[in-house]
């Protein structure tokens, strides 16, 4: 039975940070490219709007639960500015652990390097690599914005190896993407598309803004914001359905992610943020009234 509910919390964690990260990004949910029928039209938010949601000298670090279980993956998040090819680019790196008495059974480790245009913020490259239990693993994903192609490349699977043509020209990961609505207008009723790209394949969804209200947060209760991703132009995998993950990003000046969630068949997957820091600003998880 107990190995049973390693792999089984495992999976649990895996659905949290793959949602969250550029590290096997797609997996879950990528659509396969589709000749035939042509992409619609689409207005993304200009560069100007996108640029002040990405900081230098972030950093996020969150704990992924389910049920009882509330400490069975951690994730953390750091950006800056970074000299990659005689450029100097955004650069997002993302850790994945499992944690608490799951690792003894199932040991994760993963980091993502993500790599964003300073200018157009958009993707540039993401170099993912992991090891769960004795699998390793190594994908590179790079755009080519002079052809408009995403090349993707895994070191475990040359299969997997494939070039797709880029439909729209401002392809994000989940984690810049999911940066980037800090910026919006976050008002109830307004919806935005993103499209994320990784792993050799890219979707196009519209992200929702569905509720506002008061949550409890490890920083105290804070009035926030529901997101919603909705994907109907060729849904497929965990977004088919819809609502079945969800962001909280709060109503103040900072605009964190402070609580994702991820609805699976045995109930729901959470990923808290319990601490921030930026140049501005450090938050901690607030003590309890007994101390702990």
């Amino acid at each position: 039975m107990i190995p049973d509910m390693s792999s089984l919390l495992s999976r649990i964690c895996f659905h949290c940070f793959l949602t969250l990260s550029g590290f096997y990004n797609l997996i879950l949910w990528g659509n396969e490219s589709v000749e035939e029928e042509p992409w619609p039209e689409v207005t993304f938010p200009t560069p100007e709007e996108r640029a002040h949601a990405f900081v230098s000298g972030e950093e996020y670090r969150f704990k992924a639960g389910w049920g009882i279980f509330r400490n069975v993956g951690k994730i953390n998040v750091k950006t800056n500015m970074v000299e990659r090819e005689d450029k100097e680019v955004f650069h997002l790196k993302t850790s994945f652990q499992t944690s608490g008495f799951i690792r003894a059974l199932y040991g994760v480790d993963a980091n993502a390097s993500t790599y964003l245009d300073p200018i157009e913020w958009r993707l540039l490259w993401i170099d993912a690599e992991g090891q769960a239990g004795k699998k390793k693993g190594r994908n590179i994903t790079e755009i080519d914005y002079e052809g408009n192609f995403l090349h993707f490349r895994s070191e475990a699977d040359p299969n997997q190896n494939a070039s797709i043509k880029l439909p729209y020209s401002h392809p994000l990961d989940f984690i810049s993407a999911l940066l980037q609505a800090r910026a919006w207008d976050l008002e109830v009723g307004n919806s935005y598309p993103i499209l994320i790209a990784g792993d050799g394949k890219v979707y196009l969804a519209d992200i929702d803004v569905v509720e506002k209200k008061k949550i409890s947060t490890a920083f105290g209760k804070k009035e926030a914001f529901k997101l919603v991703p909705r994907m109907e132009f060729r849904p497929s995998g965990i977004l088919a359905d819809g609502g079945r993950v969800a962001v909280w990003i709060t109503n103040d000046d900072i605009r964190l992610p402070v609580l994702l969630e991820v609805k699976i068949a045995i109930g729901t997957a959470k990923l808290r943020l319990h601490y921030y820091k930026s140049p501005k600003i450090e938050l901690t998880k607030k003590k309890r009234r007994n101390g702990s």
